[in-house]
């Protein structure tokens, strides 16, 4: 849960670190700390998409042409030093080791099984959202010996609750939020937790799932804006 909060928000950090040059240095420790922390939680999914988040922000804003290939060079590199800094203080083992388990989708796979046979039994108006612990001992196919309070996967979960026009519907909303995260750049960590949600449960944590709304907000805001005056604002 903590990796897709950051997920969410680093892009931001790094956007500012390639494009403010006067205080490139400034955003590039912060993204620097916020990516080393990410390994420092030793979450595989957050690890593959923080990652990406690195890579992908420099290269889209050297592609759109927002900043020349000379800034994004040295910012890039003034971030690689930070990041593998950051990263060693902290510790990379134990999410390195993660990475090696025999079976990485355990108990996760069961789950989602479980879960597809509640969307198949409640298709249309779902079990009834807040309900997946409750419904969930009916449909279990293993004892996984603890209480099984989310399904680790917020879309079979979503549509299990909610039925699948529920389950349309969020789809319809990250589907949306592809073009205006990727326009703007820094709205990138929206698509993130979407895909973090596809293993974990981000959204069902108020405190968590309301920042990528609230970054959904601001690209609708500066979506309209842009179609008002016919180019994007920094």
């Amino acid at each position: 849960h903590y990796a897709a909060f950051i997920e969410a928000v680093l892009p931001i950090a790094l956007y500012l670190a390639v494009r403010r040059e006067r205080d490139s240095l400034l955003y590039s420790g912060m993204a620097a700390i916020m990516y080393a922390s990410v390994i420092a939680s030793a979450s595989r999914a957050g690890t593959i998409l923080s990652t990406a988040e690195v890579v992908l922000v420099p290269l889209l804003l050297w592609a759109r042409g927002r900043t020349p290939g000379r800034n994004v060079a040295s910012a890039l590199l003034r971030m690689g030093l930070l990041f593998a800094v950051f990263t060693a203080v902290v510790g990379w083992e134990s999410v390195w080791t993660r990475f090696w388990a025999p079976d990485p989708l355990v108990v996760r796979r069961e789950l989602a099984v479980s879960t597809l046979h509640m969307v198949v039994s409640h298709p249309w108006f779902g079990t009834g959202l807040g309900t997946w612990p409750t419904i969930y001992p009916h449909y279990a196919i293993i004892d996984i010996g603890a209480f099984a309070n989310q399904a680790h996967n917020d879309w079979l979960q979503w549509t299990a609750e909610g039925g699948l026009p529920f389950g349309i519907m969020l789809a319809t909303l990250f589907l949306w939020s592809l073009r205006p995260a990727f326009r703007s750049v820094w709205g990138l960590g929206v698509v993130a937790v979407f895909l973090h949600a596809i293993v974990d449960y981000p959204f069902s944590r108020p405190a968590l799932g309301s920042w990528p709304i609230l970054i959904l907000s601001l690209l609708a805001f500066t979506t309209a804006e842009s179609q008002d005056s016919g180019s994007p604002r920094p």
